[in-house]
């Protein structure tokens, strides 16, 4: 008989399908459950602002969480993020499964996610991607991983760069920069803005007015884009570029995935030069006060494969929480 993984974690593009599919793939059954009650825009904003307007209904959905698990056996319980999740939930939790390993995930740097930090006295290990708030907390530092579900079949390039990717207040004025910069020297280029709508937009160029002034209805998509479509993106892109939410330290799942497929990476996030894959040949740090020399050797040279890379795998990644 399989072990059961209890599994609780965001519902966001793809990660919690490959997360039960990669636990899957380990040998053990997985239950999983979103760490909200819904994923529409309003209940996202509203848990932003006013999370106490939401009670109800998350009362509600964590107790069908527990009614619906508590004749379940889990070996391992996984939380990722856990947004909604009350100290009370986690203790209900833990009466029903007392002999499951508990284990707790910051996807994101705690700064912008410090309602963790009241949930994890209750967890027998917590893991953060982001390299500081391990040192500072002393947490298991656990970067992120690559997609090995993703098809690296090689295409030919069409665009110089592309940038795919969500924006947020601080992350348009970097992202633009960035563009700009790239276009001095490249034309054949494929951007992919993504905003949750137009009125998200419209409440960003109200408060926001300097970062969006000069931003169209026109520069921004209002529906996601399906992974695979956006792998074949990165797949016929010369260069890559990566641009994260302000403050946040750990690297997105982006720049393992442009290593695993061999594509040159352009981004702003400065702690990459501390991984033990960073190349200068392969990984271009962006600075805005400093531009882009393009001379560089990034710019003049190929991409040099990755000597020992399949330990940053999602399936080593999940291997490490499931020890």
């Amino acid at each position: 008989m399989k072990d059961n993984v209890l599994l609780i974690s965001p519902e966001f593009f793809y990660y919690h399908k490959i997360f039960k599919r990669g636990i899957e793939e380990l040998g053990y059954r997985c239950d999983w459950y979103s760490d909200r009650p819904s994923t529409n825009f309003l209940t996202k904003a509203t848990l932003r602002v006013s999370p106490k307007l939401m009670g109800g209904k998350i009362n509600k959905y964590l107790n069908t969480i527990l009614k619906e698990t508590t004749n379940n056996k889990y070996k391992y319980v996984v939380v990722i993020m856990g947004e909604v999740l009350s100290e009370q939930f986690v203790k209900s939790l833990k009466e029903s499964h007392p002999t499951a390993k508990y284990i707790y995930v910051f996807w994101d740097s705690i700064v912008n996610f410090g309602m963790g930090l009241k949930l994890v006295k209750y967890f027998d290990q917590v893991y953060t991607t982001d390299r500081g708030d391990a040192k500072k907390y002393k947490y298991n530092f656990i970067p992120l991983f690559y997609n090995q579900y993703i098809d690296t079949t090689k295409k030919e390039t069409e665009y110089d760069f592309s940038f795919i990717g969500t924006i947020k207040h601080g992350k348009n004025a970097k992202i633009n920069a960035l563009i700009n910069e790239m276009s001095k020297e490249y034309k054949s280029a494929y951007i992919y803005k993504y905003i949750q709508g137009k009125s998200v937009l419209m409440f960003y160029k109200r408060k926001y007015k300097q970062e969006f002034k000069d931003d169209k209805l026109s520069d921004f998509k209002y529906d996601k884009l399906d992974s695979k479509t956006a792998i074949d993106v990165f797949k016929k892109s010369k260069y890559i570029l990566d641009v994260p939410m302000n403050k946040q330290k750990a690297l997105t799942e982006r720049c393992f995935n442009a290593m695993y497929l061999g594509k040159k990476l352009i981004t702003t996030n400065k702690d990459i030069v501390n991984y033990d894959f960073y190349n200068e040949n392969n990984i271009y740090v962006y600075r805005e006060e400093k531009g882009i020399d393009f001379n560089s050797k990034f710019f003049n040279s190929k991409f040099e494969p990755i000597e020992g890379y399949e330990k940053y795998s999602l399936s080593n990644w999940l291997k490490t929480l499931l020890k």
